[in-house]
């Protein structure tokens, strides 16, 4: 079974500056979350460019920080169809898009290994 495996600390990555308090987002009814960490202060570094030339711009932001891995079994919605509501929610809560991209334009998917993700198996992206 093909799975897409999407992670609330990225979508909230790509978000800065709404109150600090815990969101709920609505996720497809399929997902089930397969790990969660914690951190009431920590740090967390987000991209706010493509990768280019093996390295990326990043924000380092600090509070209370959550990680979540989902993963949603075969489902015939898109990415897009998929992230979009999540967009509009944290939109709707005041947060505010800093960077997005889309396939080639975003520089690859090395990137990841100059983030702060979960570790596999706990985020397995299947491209």
């Amino acid at each position: 079974m093909i799975a897409r495996r999407f992670f609330s600390v990225l979508v909230i990555g790509l978000a800065l500056g709404a109150p600090a308090e815990a969101l709920d987002l609505s996720l497809p009814a399929a997902a089930r979350m397969t790990a969660a960490s914690q951190s009431p202060l920590d740090s967390h570094s987000m991209a706010v460019t493509p990768w280019e030339d093996g390295r990326l711009e990043l924000v380092i932001t600090e509070g209370s920080v959550s990680r979540q891995a989902w993963v949603l079994p075969a489902t015939s919605l898109t990415t897009l169809q998929i992230l979009e509501p999540l967009r509009t929610q944290l939109e709707a809560e005041g947060y505010v898009i800093l960077f997005e991209c889309a396939d080639v334009a975003c520089g690859g998917f090395d990137f990841r290994y100059a983030l702060p993700l979960l570790p596999e198996p706990d985020m397995h992206v299947d491209l």
